[in-house]
């Protein structure tokens, strides 16, 4: 059976204990949206568009995903 949330132990960000939906799950859904703000996320946006193996490249929707950002498009995010 499918695992609807899976734990997280030692997260490098608070809280460090917690739950999570797992990807199967994530990725069941008809659409996905990230929304992505701020000059902090810019690393994280770009290594995601390039396809690195990052958490938030393996969730994609099963008809669409979306990205909402604030973040202006140059070079480093093609």
């Amino acid at each position: 059976p499918q695992q609807v949330v899976v734990p997280v132990h030692d997260a490098p960000k608070p809280t460090a204990d917690r739950i999570s939906m797992s990807y199967e799950t994530l990725c069941a859904a008809a659409t996905v949206c990230f929304l992505v703000t701020g000059p902090a996320k810019r690393a994280a946006l770009a290594r995601c568009l390039r396809g690195e193996d990052i958490p938030a490249a393996r969730v994609n929707g099963r008809d669409r995903t979306l990205l909402i950002t604030d973040i202006p498009r140059d070079d480093s995010l093609s």
